[in-house]
């Protein structure tokens, strides 16, 4: 038996476009220009564990503070030494002694911890998690190369990152 090979011709060209259009659309339901000029946002909620059984084991509150492309600061105030920072954050001997505020800060590849005990930088497996998710964060693949580390907030002298 003979086999001849099929030859398959992909137009790459219409391909591009299309993916071109379909950024495009998301970008525009998204807000447009108001999207993907945004520098700066802010969020605030609660995180929530919950168990096998789906049972809540513990929540706490947060205020996150981004700066896009690569920088965040968030902010979680627990109200007792029984609460889930720990497992959120990953990061074991953190000060939470009755309570209490924990700030993480994250910066390009650098990263840092703020409780009772002081400033510790973060474990470099978080750091590293950190960077793929600013690789996969759709804000930053939808900014299209608008939010620039060049290009200065309007905001700066009053974010948290002064």
């Amino acid at each position: 038996m003979r086999f001849r090979a099929e030859s398959r011709h992909f137009d790459a060209g219409a391909k591009r476009r299309k993916a071109k259009q379909i950024l495009s659309d998301l970008i525009n339901t998204l807000g447009g220009p108001g999207y993907t000029e945004v520098r700066e946002s802010q969020c605030e909620g609660r995180r929530v564990l919950f168990g096998h059984s789906g049972d809540v084991i513990g929540n706490i509150g947060f205020t996150e503070f981004r700066r896009f492309p690569d920088k965040v600061r968030t902010e979680y105030i627990g109200k007792s030494h029984h609460n889930i920072l720990p497992y959120l954050v990953g990061i074991d001997g953190l000060d939470l002694a009755h309570g209490g505020v924990v700030i993480t800060l994250y910066n390009g590849d650098q990263g840092w911890t703020f409780d009772r005990s002081g400033v510790n930088e973060l474990p470099a497996a978080s750091i590293s998690e950190f960077q793929e998710q600013v690789k996969r964060n759709i804000d930053n693949l939808c900014g299209c190369g608008s939010r620039s580390r060049a290009s200065p907030s309007a905001s700066a002298a009053t974010t948290p990152w002064t």
